[in-house]
């Protein structure tokens, strides 16, 4: 029996948060208008992240979420801000964003993929029936009656705030012949739209309209009115208001009784297996963060992690020097009391000179033709003073020769009759050069012309100019190179631990068989003690044997493989397997656990292996179930010394983000693969037997689509993958 899953509420009777909507063939999509009619209509295929929705950022209106996804959206980039989580379990569904205070405030978000089943399955001893409540429906009016002109927006703020509003009306008149269409938008105190209301009335004629909300709005304490085409009054808005009993949230509805399936005899299976419930893709993800954090572990080798910084542009600009920029090059600013003339610098004429060029010059003025004496003055010199006086000032005349001449300014002489004549003036006292009569030299500074270079926060390459690199990074024409730390050799492109692997590592592109010879160092294998020993491989050429936990397990899985038959499943109707299974096949159970508690959810699958061949002059007995008991006894040595193995960062990091057994699946499944891939770097195969039957048992069938082996960047920090099972 499958229960539907409900969203927590506190409503006995809850209103469906989502409504079904039609198939869509993304797992996720995002649209700017609803019903995803019009504007973009962005399809997401897979779990993924996206801190910047770019072009999209607060376009969004809807999104529709098929069976088995959920999306957390976040008002602001980079996984901050307000945030809202959408669950579709049992079918597809859409989100009306103006529902949840999100229309148009989305700016980055999260999809991941739901765990196969919502929630474990509950029996109880006897039926539950949830008690019937009524839910009490009061209605609130708002005293608005607002005439709106076209394309007019007016705002009443309620007295209080209102909670548990299922339901808005009001009342919509046309002022005019033609149609309008009128809104009205329900705030929280934030100012977000939690709601609204649309009625178009027309010819003068009024309208009612109402709208009931699935989920009940919360918090509304002001309504906008907007009269979007012709003039309209708004007026009757009336909220209804729903109070019900207060029930504890709960995730799941009260199940009903189940009847336990069939209990299944574990005795009639060689080997039971606990798996995870996850799917093949999240555990491809944590296998490919492994294998490239033991890459930069184990290899001597690592690429120099490097960025572009844009296309170099030519010098330009002298704020470096602290020049003035002329043409295409840098020159000197012109000290005080000088001043630019063409390239050069020259002096500034002071005050009450005149510039001529190359000089400056004091100039003589000449006081005029004075006042003469005329009849009626009398015979004296009176009436000559007295109208001169009366224009320049009492006691600022004098008489020279038989007329009267305003006197010369302060600092001048007369000459002759009508002249005034500066004193000499003294050239060094005004920084200026030679004299020559009552003019003086400009001194001149030559410009210093010097080439343009690049602003602060550039760096000079081969005469352009590029960004500053990042902290850590040197700069090499338009690409940014991180350094090599100080135990490192520089090989260029890349670093390395010495001059020999940094050879290798530039001219040796094929990077397994490091990893892979890296891999069998810490497995603990050595020469033999003995020339007769018998427990021994051959590794590189070389014959070795175990000398710890691991390394004797690696031979004996390595030996009992090398002298095993092709290994592959088979189903009861299988004429070997009714022949030969007996003698020469086994039988898996495998659990699928529910990996964030490892508990047991009552889901197996049961699978036959066995040998389609048995190697010439093997007549052993269950010669399959030993390899396999082999293969197991060597993932769980491995698994035991993980941290040895691989390193110790590696093994925390997956105890932290996983159930303890959930991690212990993840070292056990490296185990395997790691053992695979040795075997086919060494040829380990004679005949019809290949040593990679190891992975014919593989249970979750990732051994062959882990990424290949990579140099590692230098310092790279990889990120480790979200996954449905992940703890944090």
């Amino acid at each position: 029996e499958s229960c539907p899953v409900l969203v927590p509420t506190l409503y006995p009777t809850p209103h469906p948060t989502l409504r079904p909507t039609p198939e869509v063939v993304a797992p996720v999509t995002l649209c700017e208008n609803y019903g995803c009619d019009g504007g973009f209509v962005w399809k997401l295929d897979g779990p993924m992240e996206d801190n910047w929705v770019g072009q999209k950022n607060d376009k969004i209106s809807e999104i529709v979420i098929q069976k088995g996804w959920k999306i957390e959206v976040f008002r602001d980039s980079n996984f901050q801000g307000g945030s809202k989580v959408f669950e579709a379990w049992d079918s597809a569904q859409t989100i009306e964003l103006d529902q949840h205070g999100m229309d148009n405030k989305i700016s980055s978000f999260k999809i991941y993929e739901l765990p196969t089943s919502p929630a474990p399955s509950v029996t109880l001893s006897e039926p539950t029936v949830s008690p019937t409540f009524v839910c009490d429906r009061t209605t609130k009016q708002i005293p608005i009656n607002e005439v709106l002109a076209s394309s007019t927006l007016q705002s009443y703020k309620l007295a209080n705030p209102l909670s548990n509003i299922v339901k808005v009306s009001g009342t919509a008149t046309a002022r005019t012949s033609k149609a309008s269409t009128a809104y009205f938008y329900l705030k929280d105190t934030d100012g977000n739209t939690v709601g609204h209301l649309n009625i178009v009335p027309s010819n003068y004629g009024s309208k009612d309209g109402s709208k009931e909300f699935d989920i009940p709005l919360n918090g509304v304490s002001s309504v906008h009115m907007y009269s979007w085409w012709n003039s309209a009054t708004l007026s009757n808005l009336v909220f209804t208001i729903e109070s019900c009993p207060v029930l504890v949230p709960t995730l799941y509805p009260t199940p009903h009784p189940t009847t336990s399936p069939t209990a299944i005899d574990k005795t009639d299976y060689d080997f039971i297996e606990k798996v995870p419930r996850m799917s093949q893709a999240d555990i491809v993800k944590v296998m490919n963060w492994i294998k490239a954090e033991v890459t930069m572990v184990k290899n001597e080798f690592c690429w120099r992690r490097s960025y572009g910084r844009g296309v170099g542009k030519p010098l330009h600009t002298c704020e470096r020097q602290g020049k003035v920029k002329i043409g295409a090059l840098c020159y000197s600013h012109c000290p005080p009391g000088m001043k630019r003339f063409g390239f050069d610098c020259h002096s500034v004429c002071p005050s009450g000179s005149q510039d001529q060029g190359l000089f400056c010059r004091w100039n003589e003025y000449g006081r005029g033709a004075g006042f003469p004496w005329k009849f009626g003055d009398g015979f004296n010199d009176r009436g000559m003073y007295k109208r001169c006086e009366r224009k320049h000032g009492k006691g600022k005349c004098e008489k020279k020769g038989a007329i009267v001449y305003p006197k010369c300014r302060s600092g001048y002489k007369p000459v002759g009759c009508c002249i005034c004549r500066p004193a000499l003036p003294n050239c060094d006292a005004h920084n200026l050069g030679g004299r020559f009569d009552l003019s003086c030299a400009k001194k001149i500074q030559i410009g210093d012309p010097t080439p343009m270079d690049c602003a602060e926060d550039e760096d000079e390459d081969a005469g352009l100019c590029y960004k500053k690199c990042r902290g850590g990074y040197n700069g090499v024409g338009p690409v940014c190179w991180g350094y090599c730390d100080d135990s490192q050799v520089d090989c260029g492109l890349g670093c390395a631990k010495s001059d020999d692997a940094c050879f290798e590592g530039t001219y040796d592109q094929v990077l397994a068989p490091l990893i892979l010879a890296a891999n069998v160092a810490s497995l603990g294998l050595a020469a033999p003690a003995t020339a007769t020993a018998t427990m021994t491989i051959k590794v590189a050429g070389k014959v070795v044997a175990g000398t710890t936990r691991v390394g004797k397990a690696f031979v004996w899985v390595v030996k009992q493989l090398q002298t095993t038959g092709k290994i592959r499943k088979v189903d009861g109707k299988d004429t070997f397997v009714l022949n030969g299974l007996k003698e020469n096949g086994f039988k898996v159970l495998t659990e699928i656990m529910d990996p964030m508690s490892m508990d047991f959810n009552e889901e197996t699958k049961a699978t036959i292996y066995a040998i389609t061949d048995i190697i010439e002059g093997h007549t052993g007995t269950n010669v399959a179930k030993e390899s396999y008991q082999a293969m197991r006894d060597y993932k769980e040595a491995f698994a035991d010394d993980f941290a040895g193995q691989t390193s110790t960062d590696i093994s925390d990091e997956l105890e932290r983000n996983f159930h303890p057994l959930t991690a212990r699946f993840f070292k056990e499944t490296w185990a395997e693969y790691s053992l695979t891939e040795l075997a086919e770097a060494e040829g380990w195969e004679t005949a019809d037997t290949i040593l990679t039957t190891a992975s014919a048992v593989d249970i979750t069938g990732v051994m062959g689509v882990v990424d290949a082996y990579a140099k590692p960047e230098c310092n790279a920090i990889v990120p480790f993958p979200s996954t449905a099972a992940n703890l944090l």
